[in-house]
């Protein structure tokens, strides 16, 4: 239901390609007033914590600190470091980790809360592990563009070109009967 800008966090980088392990904060605009918000989360204590489940709260607020830094993981953790440093691709899962806790930003699907808008589900920052140490779905997330043309709202509802038109553009440039010789 939200719409969220990718900042970079210390604002030198602005319209660069985002990256795997690099910090960024998501934010939108609040209200009338236009002022940015920014997704944030600090650690659990007592007195601060998520409504149903209790673990580390995740909310809005209109100060960019430290505390707004946000990372994009690659899925595969056998495959994060080879991956450290290279583009995140749009459409694609990734883990959102918490820059300063180092904690995963989950979804809760079966905790509910009652908002101006009905049911919503719970969000926190938790890394949920599975037996192999591997996050569980509720860590998945996925950055999805916005689509510019009119039929559809994102890129994910755009439907998939058929197999024969995707070919290479050096399949077509070749006359019939002659291939590519590698070898000379």
């Amino acid at each position: 239901r939200n719409t969220f800008i990718i900042l970079s966090a210390d604002r030198t980088a602005m319209g660069q390609v985002l990256t795997y392990g690099q910090n960024f904060c998501l934010a939108t605009t609040g209200g009338f007033e236009d002022r940015m918000l920014y997704l944030s989360s600090d650690h659990r204590t007592l007195l601060r914590s998520s409504k149903r489940s209790w673990l580390q709260e995740v909310y809005l607020t209109d100060e960019a600190s430290y505390l707004n830094c946000w990372q994009a993981a690659f899925l595969d953790p056998q495959f994060r470091l080879e991956y450290e440093g290279s583009p995140v691709p749009a459409n694609a899962k990734i883990i959102l980790n918490h820059s300063q806790t180092n904690r995963g930003l989950a979804a809760h699907r079966h905790l509910f809360l009652s908002g101006r808008f009905g049911k919503e589900v719970e969000v926190a920052a938790h890394t949920h592990l599975d037996l192999h140490r591997v996050e569980k779905p509720k860590n998945h997330w996925m950055l999805v563009t916005g689509n510019p043309r009119r039929d559809s709202s994102t890129m994910l509802d755009v439907p998939k070109p058929p197999a024969e038109d995707a070919r290479a553009p050096e399949q077509d440039s070749q006359a019939p009967g002659q291939g590519a010789d590698p070898g000379g």
